[in-house]
């Protein structure tokens, strides 16, 4: 790899894995506000909210944020004429929104929600406004600055959703603070592209021009459609046939792992796809790169949920309370369940999308989403049991990220048999850690009060991983570390 190229993508990980480790604490800290002051009926709200929310928006960005920085040479008309299209699809999707918001509250029963749905349009909108001038700074590499604007934006989201409850908002609290996160964002990512990359528009739009990235960008945005529906329909299928409680319930375990796995994500694919973009020509280099990436992502995320999994019984009902003790078994198997997706997904799919493979991308989301709603919608109907929606969402995770996986070694040619033995000794380490963690669980410590026991498992289990790695696998840790800080090692 280029060194240049190899410093950007080192500094791009490392502020990353900053705003990662900020929206950790944040969103912990989200949570755990919103567990002490909302119901279990006010966090179907949240659950609904944050569906249209994180929905919308993609059919106003179109997918053209992944075309606009795939595409290596790019002029002032075409990025004028992609960031009106954006508004237009934005401002499109919202009458959409403003039109069936009556509809969406008959289906949830849910009071007031048309009122915040409609309202929650003005987010919707920024959203769409701000995906080419954030796609700018992603593209030039610029993730220091991409990363300080996403903190602040989720910390004015936070300050502001809780402000708003403490006021006696209650629900309507989550919409006002997307809406004041999204338009500082905006303002923010506009000024700050202009400055940096002198990201200018002028008043051009021409839709001949804008179609090859929307060529590119309709797979894009059909397989993140497929995915979030899918992702969500357990969500969508508990609220239309089971109460507004066990929604609410439902949706804070998943909630509560669904942003664990988002932050890991997060911290390396916002830089894959631009790094293997740059790669592409060199099969043997991204075929490597590719390897060390799956390497790191296991060894640091792996044990951090397995750790959830194994606590959730004590830190769930200590840190946010006894009301939520039924949803200790949805965030043990959920963290077991997105080992894999976090560890292999999101890097075969920028890998694909690198390689200019988006359709392969959409028809895996296509297929493994159609199995998973139809098996959903039969189990849900005939059992009307919360435990088949939880265990045919976690099949689906597993399923579709090993179909992803299959999919990105075939196209470079990637052993499998290598890929097992980069992440080995990562599974070595895990399967002591968790041996020893359920042995002083169940004879050592049983008795011990609530807090002290999760200390020690949390320190022992810490101890015995970092050891263990230390031990099998010290040259991988040493690279990391050198990595993260910036010393070169001999290879």
């Amino acid at each position: 790899m280029d060194k240049t190229l190899q410093r950007k993508s080192v500094a791009g990980v490392k502020w990353l894995s900053i705003n990662t480790v900020f929206n950790s604490v944040s969103t912990a800290f989200y949570h755990f506000i919103l567990a002490i002051l909302l119901s279990p009926i006010e966090f179907a709200y949240l659950a609904v909210i944050t569906l249209i929310y994180r929905l919308a928006p993609l059919l106003g960005k179109f997918g053209l944020e992944e075309a606009y920085i795939q595409q290596k040479n790019i002029n002032i008309k075409q990025t004028s004429s992609l960031v009106f299209f954006t508004v237009l699809m934005s401002c499109f999707t919202g009458v959409l929104l403003y039109i069936n918001s009556p509809f969406i509250e008959t289906f949830y029963q849910l009071e007031n929600l048309t009122f915040y749905v409609r309202i929650l349009i003005i987010a919707v909108i920024a959203e769409g406004f701000e995906s080419i001038f954030k796609s700018s700074l992603r593209k030039s590499f610029l993730f220091k600055e991409w990363a300080v604007l996403s903190m602040l934006k989720m910390a004015l989201r936070v300050v502001s959703t809780v402000a708003f409850i403490s006021l006696g908002f209650g629900e309507f609290s989550i919409v006002i603070g997307i809406i004041i996160g999204s338009l500082f964002s905006l303002i923010l990512f506009i000024i700050i592209s202009y400055k940096k990359v002198k990201f200018k528009i002028v008043f051009y739009f021409n839709i001949k021009t804008v179609k090859k990235f929307i060529d590119f960008g309709f797979p894009v945005t059909g397989k993140r459609v497929f995915e979030i529906i899918s992702q969500r329909a357990d969500e969508i299928i508990i609220g239309a046939f089971l109460t507004s409680e066990i929604l609410g319930l439902y949706f804070f375990g998943k909630n509560l792992i669904m942003q664990i796995k988002t932050a890991f994500s997060q911290t390396f694919s916002m830089v894959l796809l631009p790094l293997y973009t740059e790669l592409k020509e060199t099969l043997t280099s991204l075929r490597n790169t590719y390897l060390s990436i799956t390497s790191y992502t296991a060894l640091i995320s792996a044990p951090v949920l397995v750790g959830i999994s194994l606590t959730a019984d004590m830190f769930i009902p200590l840190i946010f309370g006894e009301k939520w003790a039924d949803s200790v078994i949805v965030v043990q198997v959920l963290s077991i369940a997105t080992i894999i997706p976090v560890v292999t997904a999101n890097n075969s799919i920028s890998l694909l999308y690198s390689l200019k493979r988006p359709f392969l991308v959409f028809k895996i989301e296509i297929i493994t989403s159609v199995i998973y709603l139809i098996l959903l919608l039969i189990a849900t109907i005939k059992y009307n049991d919360i435990t088949y929606v939880l265990v045919l969402f976690s099949l689906f995770l597993l399923f579709n990220s090993m179909l992803l996986q299959h999919s990105a070694n075939k196209t470079i040619k990637l052993n499998m048999l290598n890929l097992f033995k980069s992440t080995l000794p990562t599974l070595i380490s895990i399967l002591i850690m968790i041996l020893i963690i359920i042995v002083m669980k169940r004879y050592a410590i049983y008795n011990w009060a609530l807090l002290y026991k999760l200390i020690l498992v949390i320190s022992i289990g810490s101890i015995v991983y970092i050891t263990t790695q230390s031990l099998i696998n010290l040259k991988q840790m040493k690279k990391l570390y050198h990595s993260l800080f910036g010393k070169h090692v001999k290879s």
